[in-house]
């Protein structure tokens, strides 16, 4: 069976790895397989209990590669994985080690996808990373600065040393805000060392602002999506960036902490708007020192009105760009109440990847930071 997968190109594996951690470091494929200066092994979550898969196949050209298959969460858990593993040749690393960013092209699927960067100074897996987007049949340059990558947080911070990148991996993640549950297939070639980079995570030109740009409110662009989002409610909208306020309060997220708020239990990017309309709207009494929706939307900055508290994966946005904002490691407000009981909120500690999402109840005082969609 083997030699017949590897005949057809085509190559299943499985390998083990915890919640959170890089599958990069975890049980690399038998069969590996090179197409130009790369050499490839795959990963899935089979051992950890998962039923997610991954296929690799060749172009005939031998020089590009599509992975594919289907992701789902391992019972019990919140999560699911695949991924792929690039080691590149000798000449290829050092121009990547001289580079100031990594430079790809993909034909994806629309979904978002990570890109890990692993260093040997690396030893507990919390490797550098960073999730970018495609566009659904239509082939993108990616170019990402190193400065870009960011560790989840849970391990031990390690500085970023360009000379010590061994590798690189792919991901796809039965998550919320990355992939999602189903099937999955992308294509990726030319790997190679970037040109400075965009941020974007597509093919950008210069007229493009990147994560940690400032914005037309006077903020910091902390998410783009160059296909466009929906934000919902009333007066819905395409918009392409995510730009969060440079100033922050600390309030309770609503006055009365038993009621159910119809309407704002969206977590996707692009919900935030509505659920903060559906927040005032409920508590027509509270007030910008205990109601944490009605807070963020009175914040003018920029001299726009148009500011809004973010969904739960918006505010995992402001997250991944921390380090391009004046912003604490303490707990944040989004506008997604818990689905599950009323008197809690999503939340999320900005010490810790891991910890969005939190079940946070209503009376807690926390910090609230205003984003607006264009």
């Amino acid at each position: 069976m083997k030699q017949m997968m590897k005949l057809a190109g085509i190559i299943a594996v499985a390998a083990i790895i915890g919640f959170g951690l890089s599958a990069c470091d975890e049980d690399k494929s038998d069969d590996e397989v090179t197409v130009g200066n790369w050499k490839w092994g795959t990963y899935t979550d089979k051992n950890d209990g998962g039923t997610s898969t991954v296929a690799m196949k060749v172009s005939d050209a031998k020089d590009k590669i599509t992975f594919s298959g289907n992701v789902a969460k391992i019972s019990g858990k919140d999560y699911g994985y695949v991924g792929a593993i690039a080691v590149p040749n000798a000449a290829t690393l050092t121009a990547i080690k001289a580079a100031d960013s990594i430079k790809f092209k993909i034909l994806g699927d629309g979904k978002k996808y990570k890109i890990e960067v692993r260093l040997s100074s690396i030893t507990d897996h919390d490797h550098y990373q960073r999730i970018f987007n495609t566009e659904n049949g239509k082939e993108v340059t990616i170019d990402i600065p190193y400065n870009s990558f960011k560790q989840e947080g849970w391990g031990k911070k390690v500085e970023f040393n360009k000379q010590n990148i061994t590798e690189i991996c792919f991901q796809a993640r039965a998550e919320n805000h990355i992939t999602n549950t189903g099937s999955y297939e992308f294509t990726v070639w030319d790997i190679k060392a970037g040109e400075g980079g965009n941020e974007n995570g597509s093919d950008c030109d210069a007229s493009c602002l990147a994560i940690g740009a400032t914005g037309p409110g006077g903020g910091k662009i902390i998410y783009h999506n160059h296909a466009g989002f929906t934000v919902t409610g009333a007066d819905s909208f395409t918009a392409y960036y995510l730009e969060a306020a440079d100033y922050e309060e600390r309030v309770s997220w609503s006055s009365n902490n038993y009621f159910v708020v119809t309407g704002a239990t969206g977590e996707a990017i692009g919900t935030g708007k509505a659920n903060t309309a559906a927040i005032i709207a409920a508590y027509p009494d509270d007030t910008v020192s205990n109601n944490a929706a009605k807070a963020a939307a009175a914040y003018t900055g920029g001299g726009k009105d148009d500011w809004f508290l973010p969904s739960r994966y918006e505010l995992f946005e402001m997250f991944n760009a921390r380090t391009h904002l004046n912003i604490s490691s303490e707990t944040y407000w989004s506008s997604s109440q818990d689905p599950s009981s009323p008197t809690y909120a999503r939340a999320h500690y900005f010490g810790d990847s891991n910890s969005q999402g939190l079940a946070t109840h209503k009376s807690n005082t926390e910090k609230v930071r205003a984003v607006r969609a264009f």
